[in-house]
C-alpha cells in the first residue's frame, strides 16, 4: 500500500536497492508504486503538437533527478523490469516544464479561499461554464450552478478538513504573493505536478516506454509491456482541481 514520490537525484531509493539485490530475494519483493519526478520523452513518443517549444525534436536531453546519481536511477530501471514496482511512472520534463504557478493560478486560490458566501470551502460543479469565468466560480459555490442546475463537489473528497485545508491554502497563498511580487513569470511546478500524478494518474496522460541513457542524455522509446509509464500530457483543469 506504499506510494513514493521523488523530486530529486535518487541515491536514497538507489542505496536501498543495491542493500536488496544484495540479499538475494528468493522471492520478487513488492515496493508499491512509484512516482519519479525527472526523465524526458520526446519525439517519436510525444506527439509533435504536443512537444514543448523548447524541446520541439529533441530524442533526448539531460535531467538533473536522473543525472544527478545516475547509476541508482538504472538500478530502479533495473528492478522495475524484475517486477518490484507494482507501478513504475516519469513525471518527466516534457511536460512539467509547462507547469508553472503564475497570477491565473494565484487568483483561483485566492477565490478558493474567498467566495463571496464567506465559506472557506466552495462547491463548483462539473459542467465547462464555471472553468473559464472567475464570476460563475463565485456564482456556484453555494446552490445550484445557474446554467447547468447541478452542483457536484469538483475535484475534493466527500468530507474535507476544511479547517486544516485553509490553513494549508493561505500558506500556499501567502508564500506565492511574496514570490509573484519578485517574479511575475511564475514558478515552476515540477514536483507538484508528480504529486498530483501520485493521488491521480488519471491527471495525465501516459506511454508505456523504456527510458535509457546517452551521453549523458535521457530518453525514452515506445515499448509495450515494459511496465515503465511515463507522461506525455496532463489535464491543467484536473491538476488544478
Amino acid at each position: 500500500n506504499t506510494t513514493l514520490v521523488t523530486g530529486a537525484p535518487l541515491k536514497n531509493l538507489g542505496e536501498l536497492l543495491r542493500e536488496m539485490s544484495l540479499r538475494l530475494y528468493d522471492h520478487t519483493p513488492n515496493l508499491g508504486r512509484i512516482f519519479v519526478q525527472g526523465g524526458f520523452a520526446g519525439e517519436g513518443v510525444v506527439p509533435a503538437d504536443q512537444q514543448l517549444e523548447k524541446f520541439k525534436g529533441k530524442v533526448t536531453v539531460p535531467t538533473y533527478n536522473l543525472n544527478g546519481d545516475p547509476k541508482s536511477a538504472l538500478r530502479l530501471l533495473d528492478v522495475a523490469r524484475r517486477g518490484w514496482f507494482s507501478e513504475v511512472r516519469f513525471v518527466s520534463k516534457n511536460v512539467c516544464h509547462g507547469v508553472k504557478y503564475d497570477q491565473d493560478m494565484h487568483l483561483k486560490f485566492l477565490l478558493s479561499m474567498h467566495g463571496l458566501c464567506g465559506h472557506k470551502d466552495w462547491e463548483v460543479c462539473e459542467c465547462d461554464c464555471h472553468h473559464d469565468s472567475n464570476i460563475m466560480h463565485i456564482m456556484a459555490c453555494c446552490g445550484e450552478c445557474p446554467y447547468c442546475q447541478r452542483n457536484i463537489r469538483y475535484g475534493f473528497d466527500l468530507t474535507p478538513d476544511v479547517e486544516r485545508r485553509a490553513k494549508a491554502r493561505k500558506l500556499i497563498i501567502d508564500g506565492m504573493a511574496e514570490y509573484l511580487s519578485r517574479r511575475e513569470e511564475g514558478k515552476a511546478f515540477h514536483d507538484p505536478l508528480a504529486a498530483m500524478c501520485a493521488l491521480n494518474p488519471g491527471i495525465g496522460e501516459w506511454a508505456e516506454v523504456e527510458l535509457y541513457r546517452e551521453r549523458g542524455e535521457w530518453g525514452s522509446k515506445l515499448s509495450p509491456g515494459s511496465g515503465v509509464q511515463i507522461i506525455t500530457g496532463y489535464d491543467h483543469r484536473a491538476f488544478l482541481a
